[in-house]
């Protein structure tokens, strides 16, 4: 429940401190008094959009501040993204003439985001614009969900519903994107075969070429080392048998000049040289051979080689070996690409089913809960002056699962216990709407623990006996929770145990909206006022002390706050 209350600088209010109780709080004041700014400060305490017209005067900031308390403690989700469970929240928003908006929750820095979060578990607030929410049909059914406490089933539903959109849209984009590369991929599985049959090998080409020219030349090799060999040792001019006889006629010699004995060992050793000289002549002329098929197949397999080199634009078979393995790898990740599309596809199917799980058990609680909601609804309503209204709240199924389940929602309403209603907002007027919203108020107040409930004229269109019975419907709700009710009804304004009045002083300096609490005697003569208008008669005070009955409003210091 709001505690306390503090509003520095905001429009016409200059300062102003506000304690506030249990139960029913009424606020009354002449139009124009400032009613509305007393709401729009707690409504931009709350995450309401923050704009530099608020600040009342330019050269100080805005400062609005709450302290709320909760019988059962609230989580707050902290920027850190660390959670608590907190029973008191002491809530500050800052507007400085420049239009930037600071917040802080209990000292800490938040965001407009997390006050909105907040606010949503500590305040509802009531608008007259509200009840045009009586035809929206997401509004209508989280009133069923509320009432059915099936709110935690509708998140989990919620939670479902999006994984499985998720889940489907990956799904659609990995199939999407493999059916665009099949024919690419196709193409990749060509190639890549035809490399693999080719079976290249580094340095492949370089080797085959030079066997093709050693075959395509094999006679001219063969006949070349033949004569060579010959010519090194023919019968008719041997080098080794000249370099021999030399040889020997020179050692002969040393006896006389020992020096030439080293002549005699080189002649030697070059004999020896060209003798082993020889024989490698003839045995490489021996290995050459001379073989037209295998020199076919060389020059074939030369020809395939250049054939993929240039089909695929490669500078050599290195790169065509390198460009080889690139299109493996990107098949093999085809392969996993389609193994991974299968367990997408049975991930959605596996979410899908756990949606329409959900979804079932979502719409047997709502079914369960429709027809109580509708005779409990329909019996509050007719209390407030419409013994022949009709409310019938009707679920219908959809052909597809949408994002508040398997059902849409309509309320249907008749003031005259006509047996075919129609669609609420279209049949209701504007009082009648304002009836059925406060008992939906009221009826939810018990399921949703919301600590404080603001109505803002919530009584717009309704009058004498009806607006007596919304006040004691009102009063009864102010037993369960905090009502904060901004009324013109008299009938209303007398309930409650706290009365506030807002007014507006003309000063020197300017417009001033001030507010205070209402004493016994003033409190009459308020009532009285809002009967009668600006000339209070005995009749109107006699029928304000009626209405106010026995009731004791609640002592505080009544000294006229000037804001």
């Amino acid at each position: 429940m709001l505690k306390h209350l503090s509003i520095e600088n905001y429009l016409l209010i200059g300062s102003l401190e506000l304690d506030f109780p249990k139960g029913l709080i009424i606020i009354t004041g002449e139009t124009g008094a400032g009613k509305s700014v007393l709401l729009g400060a707690l409504q931009l305490l709350l995450g309401g959009k923050a704009e530099s017209g608020m600040i009342k005067e330019r050269d100080k900031n805005c400062i609005v501040e709450g302290l709320f308390q909760f019988e059962m403690p609230i989580e707050v989700k902290w920027q850190d993204g660390s959670a608590t469970q907190e029973s008191e929240l002491i809530i500050r928003r800052v507007l400085s003439a420049s239009g930037r908006s600071r917040a802080f929750v209990n000292d800490e820095p938040a965001t407009q985001q997390m006050l909105l979060e907040l606010s949503g578990k500590m305040v509802d607030v009531h608008t007259q614009h509200q009840q045009l929410l009586l035809g929206n049909e997401a509004f209508q059914m989280s009133i069923l969900d509320n009432f059915a406490g099936s709110v935690q089933l509708l998140e989990q539903y919620r939670t479902l519903h999006n994984s499985y959109k998720n889940a489907l849209q990956r799904l659609k984009e990995a199939e999407s994107k493999a059916r665009n590369s099949i024919s690419e991929n196709e193409y990749k599985s060509f190639v890549l075969e035809r490399l693999i049959e080719a079976n290249l090998q580094e340095g492949e080409l370089a080797a085959i070429e030079q066997e093709q020219k050693e075959l395509a030349n094999a006679e001219e090799i063969k006949s070349a080392l033949y004569r060579a060999a010959a010519l090194m040792e023919s019968e008719e001019f041997s080098i080794n048998r000249n370099l021999r006889e030399a040889a020997a006629g020179i050692s002969k010699l040393t006896g006389y000049i020992p020096a030439l004995g080293q002549l005699a060992e080189r002649i030697e050793s070059c004999r020896i040289e060209c003798k082993d000289i020889a024989e490698e002549l003839e045995s490489n002329a021996e290995r050459v051979e001379i073989n037209p098929q295998r020199l076919e197949a060389v020059e074939e397999r030369i020809g395939q080689i250049y054939d993929l080199l240039h089909k695929y634009d490669c500078s050599g078979e290195a790169q065509l070996i390198a460009y080889r393995e690139e299109l493996s790898s990107q098949l093999a990740e085809r392969e996993a690409g389609e193994e991974e599309i299968a367990r997408m596809r049975l991930e959605a199917e596996e979410l899908s089913k756990a949606e329409h799980q959900k979804a079932k058990e979502l719409g047997e609680a709502r079914q369960k809960a429709i027809m109580r909601l509708s005779e409990e609804l329909q019996a509050m309503v007719r209390s407030l002056g419409m013994p022949k209204a009709l409310f019938q709240a009707k679920l219908s199924a959809l052909a597809e699962l949408g994002e508040n389940g398997g059902e849409s929602i309509a309320f249907l309403f008749s003031a005259n216990g006509s047996p075919a209603p129609g669609a609420l907002a279209k049949v209701a007027s504007g009082g009648e709407l304002s009836r059925i919203m406060l008992c939906l108020k009221a009826l939810l107040a018990q399921y949703t623990g919301m600590p404080t409930l603001i109505f803002d004229e919530i009584d717009t269109g309704v009058s004498g006996s009806v607006a007596e019975k919304m006040g004691r419907m009102i009063d009864r709700m102010g037993q369960m929770m905090q009502v904060i009710a901004i009324t013109h009804l008299p009938q209303i304004a007398s309930k409650g145990a706290m009365h506030l009045l807002v007014y507006k002083e003309n000063l020197p300096d300017g417009a001033k909206t001030g507010i205070r609490t209402l004493k016994s005697e003033e409190r009459v003569l308020e009532i009285a006022r809002m009967l009668s208008g600006e000339e209070l008669t005995p009749a109107a005070i006699e029928n304000a002390k009626e209405l106010l009955g026995t009731k004791q409003t609640k002592e505080i210091d009544d000294n006229k706050q000037t804001i």
